[in-house]
């Protein structure tokens, strides 16, 4: 059994979990902090008119404390399927661009710093092109120029990435400024 998270510093995690099953803590505050409409749909501040058995009291020795709500739960997360492996294997890759060098980042994080200017259209999507090896596609558009698309190679068998177009050679390269 995992948990996550696994310490009040919650770690950004840019990799899919794998399947199993998962303690997963949920807490809020219910505060001054929240709109206001969503204090008035929680019984006013501090949420003092709910109840339930995932509120807790934040000074329980007094009986109008405010609420927090804190659960623990365990999640079953499925497989991710083939393709979703695939188009995550493409995400999470930091790779070696001929001519440049090593990106200091993988290839989703070289697209999120290309944006506004880069845009997605239909997205990702991944299709096998053999018993372990897939290609994956990003569909977007860059400035006003048409819509066009970035095509890597992955072999789930060897864990390789490749880019195979120009845009996506492009877009798996990231300068160490």
């Amino acid at each position: 059994m995992r948990t996550f998270p696994d310490s009040v510093n919650l770690k950004y995690r840019k990799r899919p979990f794998a399947a199993g099953d998962y303690r997963v803590r949920a807490t809020a505050f219910i505060n001054l902090w929240q709109p206001k409409d969503v204090l008035i749909a929680l019984g006013g501040a501090g949420g003092k008119n709910l109840h339930g058995k995932i509120l807790k009291a934040t000074d329980p020795d007094v009986n109008d404390s405010d609420h927090t709500i804190d659960d623990l739960e365990t999640v079953a997360f499925p497989a991710l399927s083939p393709e979703a492996r695939a188009i995550s294997a493409v995400k999470g890759a930091v790779l070696t661009v001929q001519g440049r060098g090593r990106s200091v980042t993988d290839v989703e994080t070289v697209i999120k710093l290309m944006s506004p200017q880069l845009r997605p259209t239909k997205g990702w999507r991944a299709r096998s092109t053999g018993s372990d090896s897939y290609e994956v596609v990003y569909d977007f558009i860059m400035g006003t120029d048409p819509p066009d698309q970035a095509v890597w190679h992955v072999s789930q068998k060897t864990g390789e990435v490749r880019y195979l177009n120009t845009n996506a050679k492009i877009l798996s390269w990231s300068p160490g400024y």
